[in-house]
């Protein structure tokens, strides 16, 4: 799968832009705020039907505008190696409008699905992110990539889980209504922490093959995901608290490092490292899944890493298409160059 062209129009500080891309690595230089990593937000929002970046479409409307517009080409092949154009059309005016080949998309897992793509982005560190919300999202994605069904599990747990924290507002909540509540989120936490650990089980067991080659030494690392099961004996303490206090919406990783658990990193090499090699281990899990390709994005990749890690990061990319962005070219000479 790859992205042939992309046309932005209102989007971030994009007024109107049309780009056409390489199949392999896409290099987008330019000065700080020239408009770089907008470009790959919005090839991931026009994917994922979301920003890496920002959790509300109005905020990438341009300045004194109030839509947006996204368009591009993908060429998709299938289990049968022919390939095949899909024209994609985003419009985003008090409300989103996405259409594949000219029809509304209807079920959006099967869209997200059918195209997959990773980011790394210094906003959005994946699983290395200081904020455990970022955290649980990278992994939900990786868990969608492997088991369909974990996009409605989510939903659906995040429909009763509003349902829940409005309801613990009432004066007098009823308590048997908070018990069937809690008991649909049961059900459906235990399958979405299922999925959690099977991912971060893959991620472990696999992510030494890239930190074992790592120019300059790093010891063994791992993942930690601690699940927060919900209890529905909590529900007297929730009504007194008015909030929920279990459940899929509140489990937590941790890094595993030099013999200690960690929750962050304060040096930015080590933290960019890291989520690195836990995005290549991803995308190697995904492929594996998908049996196709994934798009990759690396928004900044070479702040914070020296040329030997740059060069080690750079030679895992493989066939995939990927999109880099950056202020010099300089190890990147074969890819394709988009100068703002």
């Amino acid at each position: 799968m790859f992205i042939q062209n992309l046309f932005l129009w209102n989007f971030r500080n994009h007024k109107e832009l049309n780009l056409s891309f390489s199949e392999n690595t896409n290099y987008i230089k330019g000065a700080n705020a020239a408009g770089k990593t907008s470009i790959v937000e919005g090839i991931s929002t026009a994917l994922n039907l979301k920003s890496f970046r920002q959790s509300q479409l109005k905020n990438l409307v341009n300045f004194n505008s109030d839509n947006f517009f996204i368009e591009t080409n993908i060429m998709r092949n299938f289990y049968d190696y022919d390939e095949y154009l899909y024209n994609i059309k985003f419009k985003y005016s008090n409300g989103s409008f996405v259409y594949e080949n000219n029809k509304k998309i209807e079920r959006v897992e099967d869209y997200i699905f059918n195209y997959p793509v990773l980011v790394y982005s210094p906003e959005n560190e994946g699983l290395i992110s200081e904020n455990q919300e970022k955290k649980r999202k990278f992994l939900d994605k990786i868990s969608f990539y492997t088991n369909k069904v974990h996009f409605n599990n989510l939903k659906n747990y995040n429909k009763l889980l509003k349902i829940k924290k409005g309801y613990l507002y009432h004066n007098h909540p009823d308590h048997r209504y908070l018990e069937s509540i809690t008991e649909n989120m049961y059900n459906f936490s235990v399958d979405i922490q299922k999925s959690r650990k099977y991912v971060v089980n893959q991620i472990n067991d696999k992510i030494s093959e890239f930190y074992n080659n790592v120019p300059g030494k790093i010891e063994n690392f791992y993942f930690i995901y601690e699940p927060a099961p919900v209890d529905i004996d909590k529900i007297n303490e929730e009504i007194t608290k008015k909030r929920v206090l279990s459940g899929a919406h509140l489990d937590r990783i941790y890094v595993f490092y030099n013999g200690k658990k960690y929750e962050s990193f304060a040096s930015f090499g080590q933290r960019k490292t890291f989520a690195l090699c836990s995005l290549f281990t991803s995308v190697l899990i995904v492929e594996e899944f998908l049996n196709s390709g994934i798009i990759i994005i690396l928004d900044d990749l070479e702040v914070g890493l020296d040329s030997s890690r740059i060069n080690f990061f750079k030679g895992l990319l493989g066939k995939n298409q990927t999109f880099i962005t950056g202020v010099s070219k300089r190890y990147f000479k074969d890819a394709k160059n988009i100068a703002l």
